[in-house]
Parts: C-alpha cells; structure tokens; sequence
C-alpha cells in the first residue's frame, strides 16, 4: 500500500511538472520548456504534488528571474512570501532562493542555518545547473552535464513568515555561504600548510619524547587522510605569558579576524591562564571542542587541534591551531587505530593490567571502543582509566553511575550518566539535565543518549559554564541525586513501607499495592503519603466502610483544609459528601478521586475522595484540638448516628462534639414540639451565629448532670457561675427573637431534671437515643395544660414524648404520624383521658412516639 502511494505521487508530481512547462511556456517563450523539471524534479514528490500547475509555472518563472543575473565568485540569496492561487488550502509561502558557484557543504549548511531559525520546512530542491552567462547575465541554463559553468540553485519553501524574519534569514544565510566559500577556496592550502608542519615535525623535531613527536606526526597525516573537514587556521605567537594571533596566516573560515574559538560563558577569548598552562606542558598536541558551533557543513561545536611549536631550547614560542571537524571515520573506525587514542588507551589498559584475551581484558577494550569519541579526544589518561573501570563494575551489577570531568580550561563539565533502560525516557533526560546545571551552576549545551546492549543507558551531558568557579561534587552525590531522580514511585512506596513495616510484612503490602494506585495518584501524592493510606485502607471492612483525615496542606496554611475520605467498595456521591460539609460550616473548593484497587482475590475496591475545604464565612481554620472532633462528627453523620442538619455546624464554629450537637439538636426538638414559635433552621442559624452561648449551653448541661462531677454545693457553684457568663453573653445579643430564642434553650437545661445522656451500651458505647426527663412547671414557653413531668425522647431515627400530670398516673403509648407536633396529638389524648376516666384515675398519663427512619 505504502509503495503504490510512493509510485501515485511519483506520478503525479512528473505529471504536474509537465503541465506547469506548458503553462510556463504559454507565459514565457525564453523560458526553456525543461526549465521547470530542473527545478523542481529532484524535490520530494510528495512535497510537490500539494501545488498546483500555475503555481508550479509561477515559482519556476520567479526562479529563472532570480537566476538571471548573478556574478560569478558571488553568492545571491533572496526570501520573499508568494501568494499562491492554485495549490488547495495553502494561500501563501514564504520562498527562500539561493544562487552560488557549485561546491561542497551548501545544502547541509543551508538547512542547517534554517533548523536554527526554528522555521518550518514545506519543501526543498537544490539542483546543480549547467549555466552560461555573459557579464553576469543568463544566456543558457541546462542540466549539469551541459557545457558551462556549475551553479548551485537551492529553492526551499517555509511556512509564511513575515519580512523581520526573512531579513534576518537572508543576512544569517549570507554569512553562512561566506564562510563556506572560505573553507572550500582554501581547503587546499590548509592541506598544503598542515603537510608542511609535519615536515617540520619530522624535519626539526621539538626537543620532546620521540614517541610524543611521532605520534603527533601520525595524528596530522591520519587527519589529512580525509578523516578530517579543514574549515580554517591560524598562527599564534607566545611571548611570555601572552599569545598574539598572526592574522596574516589565517585560512579559511579564520579569515575572519572576529572569529574566537575559545569562550568562557559569553566571554570570546584567545587564552586563558589554563590553557597557557596547558601549552606549557611537554606535549606536541591539543585535542579539544571549541567553543563556538560550526556553520559549515554540519552544526556542531567545532574540533580545536593545536600543533604545538618550540624553539631549539624547547621553549613555548607558539601554536598552529586548526579548527574542523572529525569526519565520519572517526567515529566509526576502531579507536585502537587511531593515532593519539591508540596510544591512550594502551596506557589505559597497562594501568588495568589485564590479560587482552581474558573477559576483563576484552569488556574494557569494548568500554573504551564505545566510550563518546569525542571525550575520548579531550580526556587524560588518568581520568580515562579510573572511568573506564567504574564503567567496566556496571557489567557485574548495574547501577546508577555518574561520571564528570571538568574541562581543564574551565569552559564545560562533560558528565557521563548510566541509568536503567526501563527508567529511562525524555523527561527523565531533561531532569537529569537540569540538575546537573543547577548542580555546576551552568547550563545543558549538548546531550548525547547512547544505547549499547544491556540493562543501562548511557546519556553523555555537556554542560556550559559561565563563568566562577565551577563546583567540585564528589561522584556519591551525583549518583544519590540522580538516583532520586529516576527513582520511581514504585521504588519510593517500598522504602516508605519499610519505615514502619517489619520486612516481611513490607514486602506483603508492596505486593498488594504496587499496582493498585493510579497514575493520577502517582502524580499527585508522595510514596510516603500513599504509604500512609495503605495502613488507613487496610482497616477499612464492609463492617467498618469510612475513614476520614482532616488535616492542613503545607500550601495553603489555615485559611483551608484538607479532607481525605476513604470508602469501602464504593465511591461517596458528591450530593452525599457536601451537604454535610456544608451543613458543618465548610465550602468545597477542590475535590479529586481515585480508585485503588489491591491485587489478590479479596482486593476490594477502595475509594479515595480528597477535598480542599474552606470555611463559609472566609475565616481561619485551626485543627489544633478540632481535628478529632471533625472527624468523628462527619462520620456520625455520614453513619448515619447524627443528622444532617446545621447544628453540626457547632463543631467547627463551637468547638462542640458531635454527642454535645446531639444534646442541642435534642433541646431543639423539644422546643419545637411544644410549640415555640420558630423554626428549626432560624434556631440553629442562631445559636451558630451564638456558638460561644450555645457552648455555655452544653457546659450548663454537663454542670447539672455529668455523673463525674463534684458535691452537690461545688455543681450547684458551677452552674451559677455558667449562667452568670450566659447571662452577660446575652447582653450583648441585639436580635429579640436571637435573645429569646438562646433563653429558650437556657430555660429548658435548667428545667431539666433527668437524663441518660452519659449511659452507655454494653460495649461501653453511648446509648443512640438520648431522654430528658422536664419539670414542666419550669419551662417558660409551654403552653396550658402542663404535665407535672414529661420525658423527651431523642435519637436519629426516632423521637417520642411522655406526659404524666401527676406522680401517680397511668396511660399507655401510641404511634403517631404527625412528626411535627405528636405532642399536641398526645396532650390531647390526655385530656381526654382526663375527662372520661376522672373517677377511676385522678390525673392521667400519655405517650407517643415518630419513627423517622423506616425499614425499607
């Protein structure tokens, strides 16, 4: 299929081309008719056939226009935007022309220039063209094999740009065909000037070690054996500790008097005190990167080669520098066969003194045959030796290992990083990237990835300086940082399970977890944390499905909180959570969930709700004390054991428990079965809005009843005392309905005689209904008749009353279906018992009850 579609486009574009000459022909008879397939025939077909004929015809006729006139020795370039009529969709492109005398390097550079420019590509041809030309003007243009003169004609078209763009693109691309004219018109007598060196090398030697000499020798013709691209050099004169250029000896792209191939940060220099140390030093030889990348060719930093020179004596008079690149072979040619590495890396495996045909001795021949060729240039052999070997243990157990070495110049760190295969991708490279240029205060230049066989991938990091001093970090540092950071949440989860899991009981839970939180939660939550909700999970059971955590986010500090909620084996409704919330005094302001899913056969699903709280009134939120409180009162609710209405609000307003909400909501529904006039809601909007009076409220409770108070007198003193604050509390409420209402629940503490509050269960738990025994005779707001004593009842699924009008009196109770005002319904029941049973019971006694919550 994919090679049918190649052949339809090869069609088609030959197809097209032939109709845009006709068109073209129809338009322009000096035209020739094949100008068009000149052009355009070499292109990518499928770039091609996106244009239509009258656009084809337009851009070749614009090319020969171009290509009329140009000088020769001169380069001609041009960017302009077209607007097309005939190609679809596309209704403009930005067309970049390029006209010189044929020679190597034009195109790679060319759209090496344009890949810098960030701009993008649509389409590119760069025939060669037969042209002839008088005085700089067209007379003939052909294929390359006609008679005349070579010319290259490089048409690429971009994306629309606008005219700053393509302004600054032409003169970019000017500079870039100038400096290749250069390298190419002097490639031969920069081959010519080295040759010359080594035969005064060999000649009249410097007064160093032969075998430096000679090596030196072999390095320069190996690199005049194509396996090096001149692109320019130069002389420099050493006097003392000053080196001065020689301008008059520059070749090729050195010409130019600007050009420093040394830098430090933004810094362009010709010396430095490191490198005057350096040629100091009795080598012949300087192997290093420039500082600048190369415009010619391919874009790369520069390869800096510096020839030495020494008068008679032996003393430092000068350098021959060279700056190129390293062609392809030398890269792919062994590095035991090449002059100055070979020599190297026989020192390298000398020092490890390992047999060449035993296993250490060929694995270290590998490391060294694979280690980044160009570091392999520039490293010592110390240096190179203690890395190979830390690389040659990666064999035996693979681990993370990072290897810097700081350019003795001081201009870059070269840090080689091994990593897990499975560890690594992109993003993990960029991190790593940016740590090690925060750590040597730099910043990433180059990166190399590199993936040889095996568990590890090596990444080699070049990272730039800017100057200072550059950090020394011992390798243990490097490795620990660099471990964090590809360590993975799986990794993290263990270690925190070990923490506070005995081994074994570690790795059972990491069996059970591993896999069972989400991406999303990876992203979001720290192993530790996830650590943290495993113990919480692990207690949950369909008997006990809840489990809740109120706690403050280090971000928002107390102005919000954080709830997490767990649910067994089903997510919580968002119309379930937030209504309580609410009705305790919060806002959601931010809610995620994720589902957990523990392996095994018993892993039931495990819900995990976390909200961002805020308070309905914008103020501060302080868990200190509160915390517990919070918790248990959302549970109650969401339990079902406490209701869900806005007294819960009193626990983050009040500082009440949820058992103390329970007394209030209690009193409250009393009030409101005999009848005061007021609604539950604008009762517990007031006594929130009062919480320090309702608090008082609940104390004045606790003083009358808690079984674990004093003597009599000392509760009686109390009782005083909470009143006596009550009371200057109320002065202070300015609303009459808010003041009668707070007495109201004032008068009901003190007219109540009687409770099973503070009873519990068997299993020590408080009782679920709550019963106040009244005198009645006390309570201000209840209507005639009144009972001697009557008995409220309380709980969240039911409430009752009983009435009795003496201490001696009889009565049964009844079920009632009017759940706000039963207790009209049983006071009238008693009168009735009254008038009709007067002579056999004097005074009489009546109850009833509402269930509120009905089995289904």
């Amino acid at each position: 299929m994919l090679e049918r579609t190649v052949r339809d486009d090869d069609s088609a574009a030959t197809a097209l081309i032939d109709n845009a000459a006709a068109v073209l022909v129809g338009r322009r008879s000096d035209i020739p008719a094949s100008f068009v397939a000149h052009i355009f025939a070499r292109a990518v077909p499928e770039d091609v056939v996106r244009y239509g004929a009258d656009d084809i015809a337009m851009l070749a006729e614009r090319a020969y226009d171009f290509l009329s006139e140009r000088q020769p020795g001169t380069s001609k370039v041009r960017c302009e935007t077209v607007t097309l009529s005939d190609s679809g969709e596309r209704k403009s492109v930005t067309v970049v022309e390029l006209v010189n005398d044929d020679m190597p390097f034009l195109v790679d550079s060319v759209m090496g220039e344009i890949a810098e420019h960030r701009l993008d590509v649509r389409l590119v041809s760069h025939p060669v063209l037969g042209v002839k030309r008088d005085g700089g003007k067209l007379t003939a243009v052909g294929a390359a094999e006609t008679a005349g003169t070579r010319e290259s004609f490089i048409t690429i078209h971009l994306d629309p740009a606008d005219e700053t763009a393509c302004r600054d693109l032409v003169a970019a691309l000017d500079n870039v065909l100038g400096e290749v004219r250069l390298a190419v018109q002097d490639w031969r007598p920069m081959l010519d000037r080295v040759n010359a060196v080594v035969a005064d090398l060999q000649n009249n030697p410097p007064p160093l070690p032969v075998d430096e000499i000679a090596e030196a020798i072999q390095f320069l013709q190996w690199l005049l054996a194509n396996n090096f691209t001149f692109l320019g050099l130069r002389d420099y004169d050493v006097e003392g500790e000053k080196i001065q250029a020689d301008f008059d000896s520059s070749l090729g792209i050195m010409r130019s008097r600007d050009l420093r191939v040394l830098r430090r940060g933004s810094e362009l220099l010709e010396i430095t005190p490191e490198i005057m140390a350096f040629l100091q030093e009795p080598r012949t030889l300087i192997i290093a990167k420039a500082n600048i990348h190369s415009r010619v060719h391919r874009r790369v930093y520069l390869d800096y080669i510096g020839v030495k020179r020494f008068d008679a004596s032996g003393k430092l008079i000068g350098e021959f520098r060279i700056v190129g690149l390293f062609t392809s072979t030398a890269y792919t040619h062994t590095a035991h066969s090449i002059p100055y590495l070979r020599r190297k890396i026989a020192g390298v495996e000398a020092r490890a003194g390992f047999d060449p045909n035993s296993h250490s001795g060929k694995a270290l021949a590998n490391v060294l045959e694979q280690y980044p060729r160009d570091e392999l240039f520039q490293i010592d052999e110390e240096t190179l030796s203690r890395f190979a070997l830390a690389i040659l243990q990666l064999d035996e157990r693979p681990r993370v290992r990072v290897l810097a070495r700081h350019d003795r110049f001081d201009r870059f760190v070269s840090v080689m990083v091994f990593v897990p295969r499975e560890r690594y991708d992109s993003h993990i490279r960029v991190k790593i990237g940016e740590y090690l240029a925060n750590a040597f205060i730099g910043r990433v230049s180059a990166y190399y990835p590199f993936f040889p066989e095996g568990p590890l991938v090596r990444v080699h990091f070049i990272i730039g300086r800017s100057g200072g001093a550059t950090p020394d970090i011992d390798r243990a540092t490097l490795e620990n940082e660099v471990g964090n950071i590809i360590r993975s949440w799986a990794d993290g989860l263990m270690s925190a399970l070990l923490l506070v899991n005995p081994p074994a009981k570690a790795r059972e839970l990491f069996a059970r977890y591993s896999q069972g939180f989400s991406a999303g939660f990876q992203e979001a939550y720290a192993p530790t944390v996830a650590a943290g909700d495993i113990r919480v999970v692990e207690g949950l059971s369909a008997g006990r499905p809840l489990n809740v955590d109120f706690h403050h986010r280090l971000e928002e500090e107390q102005q919000a909180v954080g709830l997490k909620v767990w649910s067994f084996a089903r997510p919580l409704p968002l119309s379930e959570r937030v209504p309580v919330l609410e009705n305790m005094g919060f806002r959601v302001v931010d809610e995620r969930t994720y589902l957990i899913t523990p392996a095994g056969e018993n892993g039931d699903e495990i819900w995990f709700h976390d909200m961002l709280l805020e308070r309905h009134d914008g103020g501060m939120i302080d868990l200190t004390g509160a915390k517990g409180r919070l918790e248990a009162a959302f549970l109650m609710v969401m339990r079902g054991g406490a209701e869900n209405d806005g007294y819960n609000a009193l626990t983050l307003s009040g500082g009440l428990a949820w058992r103390d909400v329970a007394l209030i909501r209690t009193l409250s529904r009393f009030l409101r079965q005999i009848r005061v006039p007021y609604s539950q809601d604008y009762m517990w909007a007031t006594l929130v809005k009062h919480h320090a009076i309702a608090a008082n409220v609940v104390e004045l409770f606790h003083a009358r009843f808690d079984p674990r108070s004093e003597a009599a007198q000392d509760r009686d003193g109390k009782q005083k005392a909470i009143v006596a604050r009550i009371d200057e509390e109320l002065e202070k409420v300015e609303s009459l309905d808010e003041d009668r209402i707070l007495r109201l629940f004032v008068n009901a503490v003190q007219s109540a005689i009687r409770t099973n509050f503070y009873q519990t269960d068997k299993d020590g738990h408080v009782k679920a209904l709550i019963a106040i025994k009244f005198e009645s005779g006390k309570l201000t707001e209840m209507p005639l008749p009144r009972p001697l004593y009557e008995i409220f009842v309380y709980s969240p699924r039911v409430e009752g009353v009983h009435m009795r009008f003496g201490k001696v009196a009889r009565g049964g109770i009844r079920w009632s279906d009017r759940p706000q005002d039963f207790r009209t319904e049983i006071l009238g029941l008693v009168k009735a018992q009254q008038v009709k049973n007067a002579v056999i019971v004097p005074v009489g006694a009546k109850g009833g009850f509402v269930p509120k919550l009905m089995p289904k």
